[in-house]
């Protein structure tokens, strides 16, 4: 059957995977910050900020796409194909917060990380209950599992060797590679839709929404975006309240070490002047 993509859609869809990788390279060098002391929290929080915002961008992509006959999702595999999305994300996290930077390290983290990515894709289609149901091309399938391993890893990489600081000079590069990285998620989307195969006739036997598509992708784009940006606020506030403390703490110990030389210099010129003192005494 021949397929159709809404183009606002698909353009809405790239913005979303943009959002969402910049938010993943800033929460990437924030977990990676020795100076953060709640990284856990961030981890946590983290993967299931940038799950959301990749899981948002599949789904917006799904309701871009028109088979030529209604199309419904089924709610809970929809959900649930949200949970490999949020999982690999907080590995990724972790992964990165281990602070082992070498190729081997990088490599199983970024495979762990798209193949859930992958299963998030693939499971989502699964909502799309057709009748007979969709064939794959076996080589677009594995195409699109390459692109994402080959995202996962370059996004990991560039986490690695990322400041988490907000100057200008790290985040022009930073906003360059969200841009590639969302060409890279979307790519991996559409190779997967484009992986799939109609028989003539199918039919989508989910139960509909009731809602139109292109409202229901504003909505779920809007909500991604309030949820990324509070999560990238959050971390800019706390890498900046984390470089207060990190001040704080080094002009303490400055503090303390001028004061602990004051003081050995204090207890010299005490035993010199008692030392005088007992051989005033002894003359």
């Amino acid at each position: 059957m021949p397929k159709d993509f809404n183009l606002g859609l698909v353009f809405l869809s790239y913005l979303v995977a943009v959002t969402a990788s910049h938010v993943t390279l800033l929460l990437a060098a924030r977990v990676r910050d020795p100076h953060a002391t709640n990284w856990k929290l961030w981890v946590v929080s983290g993967g299931f900020a940038m799950g959301i915002g990749i899981w948002s961008m599949h789904f917006v992509g799904m309701l871009a796409f028109h088979l030529g006959v209604p199309l419904a999702y089924d709610v809970p595999t929809t959900l649930v194909s949200l949970v490999p999305a949020v999982a690999s994300s907080a590995l990724a996290l972790a992964a990165i917060r281990r602070g082992n930077a070498g190729w081997r390290a990088v490599t199983l983290s970024a495979v762990l990380m798209g193949g859930g990515i992958v299963a998030m894709h693939y499971t989502g289609m699964a909502a799309m209950r057709m009748e007979p149901p969709i064939q794959y091309d076996a080589t677009l399938v594995a195409a699109s599992a390459i692109i994402a391993i080959a995202a996962s890893y370059a996004a990991l990489y560039i986490a690695f060797h990322t400041s988490a600081q907000s100057t200008a000079s790290v985040l022009k590069p930073r906003i360059g590679a969200a841009l590639i990285m969302g060409a890279a998620i979307c790519g991996m989307h559409y190779t997967g839709m484009a992986a799939a195969q109609f028989a003539p006739g199918s039919i989508c036997i989910s139960t509909p929404l009731g809602v139109d598509p292109a409202w229901l992708a504003a909505m779920v784009a809007g909500g991604s975006f309030l949820v990324l940006t509070i999560t990238l606020v959050a971390s800019v506030f706390d890498a900046r309240l984390g470089d207060q403390h990190a001040r704080m703490a080094a002009k303490l110990r400055s503090i303390n070490v001028e004061l602990q030389a004051r003081a050995e210099e204090l207890a010299a010129q005490m035993t010199s002047e008692m030392r005088a003192s007992a051989a005033r005494v002894r003359a």
